[in-house]
């Protein structure tokens, strides 16, 4: 495609563009960090709550003609690990607040204003996944 001059990226992260191609031949690339972020935040705060109050097992059970109640739980107060704290971490953070979830972080870069602000407490992957797992979310 030697007329090619710009490629525009929509979605998460470039890494998988091959940037220095595109420097060698002088190809330009359109991309704006964050602007799914909304979507995706309220999308796991969905799927929390979902697999929570055991939604998709109840809908089956339903579609089935099977009616018994299932007994979950609340996001309210439960610990919430994060891996990735960039655009869509730190939106998920802020819609969390309602919920008074303590939160874990893990992130290869330190935002330590923002966990400060946020009272979040940044660990390792291994200490997210064991305390968040322990904590059924």
């Amino acid at each position: 495609m030697p007329d090619l001059k710009v490629i525009s990226k929509y979605g998460v992260g470039t890494d998988m563009i091959d940037m220095s191609a595109m420097q060698k031949y002088g190809v330009k690339l359109g991309w704006t960090g964050g602007v799914n972020r909304r979507s995706v935040s309220e999308l796991v705060i969905s799927l929390a709550i979902t697999l929570l109050r055991h939604v998709s097992l109840a809908h089956q059970e339903v579609l089935s003609g099977i009616w018994r109640q299932h007994v979950g739980g609340h996001l309210s107060g439960k610990t919430v690990g994060i891996i990735g704290c960039g655009f869509v971490g730190k939106d998920l953070v802020r819609l969390l607040q309602p919920f008074d979830c303590p939160i874990l972080v893990n992130d290869i870069e330190k935002y330590d204003k923002f966990y400060k602000e946020y009272d979040i407490r940044a660990v390792s992957k291994e200490e997210l996944l064991i305390t968040t797992c322990a904590n059924e979310i």
